[in-house]
């Protein structure tokens, strides 16, 4: 069948999961590579936590799985003030790699906000708050396999089974792709095709 892009009925959004003070897992981190910002060009992360208490309830293939939510971008600093580093200091703030962070354990407060775009109203899920475990208090298991893409030491099975096209298109339209580690791989990917 062929594509109508005035269609709009494809690749429904997930039920975003309930607000409140939830336990959650680093599920995974992408460093997107440098974009433009309002204070300049900044190399970029994201971080997605999974929710072990938060189950899709009916959303078809996803149905029973955990839900994920995402930071904002944050600038790729180790700068007290940036925003990443709120993360590295409750996950672990002796961590010498983001790496480390995959798969820790701490509690996330989730709020919704709600955005009308052409006439819909969308509600998101925003993380406000990030703690660590409560004494006495456990996180469950991740429901999938975590992961970390490093954008200047890039691993070829994440890029090609764990991303996403969207998000790969996010790293390819960086400022610092062109002849960058990821560039070469990629061209190396597809040579190999």
């Amino acid at each position: 069948m062929a594509l109508n892009p005035q269609d709009k009925s494809g690749g429904a959004r997930i039920t975003p999961p309930a607000p409140g003070t939830v336990p959650a897992r680093v599920a995974r981190i992408i460093e997107i590579g440098s974009h433009a910002t309002k204070f300049g060009v900044k190399d970029q992360v994201q971080i997605w936590f999974s929710l072990p208490t938060r189950l899709i309830a009916d959303e078809g293939d996803y149905q029973g799985k955990q839900h994920m939510v995402r930071t904002q971008r944050m600038r790729k600093s180790s700068n007290e003030k940036a925003s990443l580093m709120k993360y590295v200091n409750v996950l672990n703030p002796q961590a010498s790699s983001l790496a480390e962070l995959i798969n820790l354990p701490s509690y996330l407060t989730i709020v919704h906000n709600e955005v009308e775009s052409q006439g819909k109203k969308e509600v998101y899920a925003n993380i406000m708050g990030i703690m660590g475990v409560p004494e006495g208090m456990t996180v469950g298991d991740l429901d999938t396999e975590p992961f970390y893409f490093d954008f200047d030491n890039p691993d070829a099975d994440i890029w090609q089974k764990k991303l996403w096209d969207g998000i790969r298109e996010v790293i390819k339209s960086a400022t610092n792709y062109k002849g960058s580690a990821c560039e070469r791989m990629v061209l190396g990917l597809e040579a190999g095709k």
